[in-house]
């Protein structure tokens, strides 16, 4: 995936060679950065899925936490002491993520790294009552930028402008109006389903068909044929990873011949893997790192080297949310409410996702890219 767009979420991510831990208990080791004295040491705690449907997705983010990880100790750690994050497996349910929550708590981290919008959700109001901020590195629903869950900063931007632009090109550009759309079934594919609906509309198209499938789905021919059998023009996906590459596979095999659209989980590798081909010809609009940057693309082969993968944007936004909140603590030490106060004013931080500041929304401004897939390359949509 050299010197095109390298991109992918969300819900989502690539397997690595190394698996880490499988059940819900979490992982005791842990992982550290630095070599102070242990009393003077710095942790996060780390609540994403290590098994189950959505594994590929912590995998991924792990990967990119620990090379944060390795540079943080190269730098000397946090002034001198150790970073250590405690990794806890929580399957992407929201209730193995309170007990995951609650587990860490009793090592007083300073902050908490976590994704998937309904785990988000839940654990806003525990974050809220503990004053400690959820740095959400992976989940993309609009509702995670209400003043509802103020302790949620997000380090990746919610799904509403992709929703939006797509809305505007498929309208303005592409000359479609009448759309169908597959999405999943948890906040995430409700959340941006309803601002994609919404910006549609505005733009004067009209949706001919939604169908929603469970969430780690891999048999949607039920929706699908529902689909198939409507006047629309086009189709939408709005899944997770993998979910996307069965969806695809199975429009395939059911001789759905619609011009097929997507946004950032779409291209996970996953996805190239379950539907092959019938990739080919997607569109749409995607948070990305520029695999042809050089820093960037020397981050990723780094990563390739060390997990026998070529890295996805979950695994960027990982590494990138890692070194900003490093940074913080050495600025600020081990203070939440001060260290909350550093990420909200974050700004042009330089990353392996490019130039990165923290909007008034508590969400991470980096560029959109439109993308097109042709011959199992991920190209720019024109």
């Amino acid at each position: 995936m050299r010197g095109r767009l390298v991109v992918a979420l969300a819900a989502a991510g690539s397997m690595l060679l190394a698996a880490c831990g499988s059940d819900s208990g979490g992982d005791d080791n842990g992982a550290t950065a630095g070599g102070g004295d242990a009393s003077e040491s710095y942790t996060l705690a780390w609540i994403n899925p290590l098994s189950g449907a959505s594994a590929a997705f912590g995998e991924a983010s792990r990967g990119g936490v620990e090379l944060a990880l390795e540079d943080i100790k190269e730098a000397g750690g946090i002034n001198g002491a150790e970073l250590e994050v405690l990794f806890e497996d929580n399957e992407l349910q929201p209730e193995a993520s309170i007990t995951a929550y609650q587990r860490t708590m009793g090592k007083d981290p300073v902050a908490v790294m976590t994704a998937g919008s309904s785990v988000v959700l839940a654990l806003a109001p525990l974050a809220e009552q503990d004053e400690i901020m959820l740095a959400n590195i992976g989940a993309q629903s609009p509702a995670l930028i209400s003043p509802d869950v103020p302790m949620v900063y997000n380090f990746i931007p919610t799904s509403a402008a992709e929703a939006s632009r797509l809305a505007t090109r498929l309208t303005e550009d592409e000359g479609i109006t009448k759309v169908a759309i597959l999405s999943v079934d948890n906040d995430y594919g409700k959340d941006t389903a309803e601002a994609f609906i919404a910006a549609l509309e505005g733009a004067g198209g009209t949706v001919s068909a939604h169908e929603i499938h469970e969430l780690g789905g891999t048999d949607m021919r039920t929706q699908l044929t529902k689909i198939k059998s409507t006047d629309a023009e086009a189709l939408v996906f709005i899944s997770n990873v993998g979910e996307v590459g069965h969806s695809v596979a199975q429009a395939e095999e059911l001789g759905i011949d619609l011009p097929r659209y997507g946004f950032t989980y779409a291209l996970s590798p996953d996805n190239f893997e379950i539907a092959g081909d019938a990739m080919n010809g997607m569109k749409g609009i995607a948070v990305s790192f520029i695999g042809d940057d050089e820093a960037a693309n020397a981050w990723a082969e780094r990563y390739e080297q060390a997990y026998g993968t070529w890295p996805n944007v979950t695994a960027a936004v990982s590494y990138d949310g890692t070194m900003i909140l490093a940074e913080g603590l050495r600025e600020v030490g081990n203070d939440r409410a001060a260290l909350i106060d550093y990420v909200a004013n974050v700004k042009d931080h330089e990353g392996v996702l490019g130039t990165t500041t923290m909007t008034p929304e508590r969400q991470s401004d980096f560029p959109l890219n439109e993308f097109e897939i042709s011959d199992g390359e991920i190209g720019v949509w024109e």
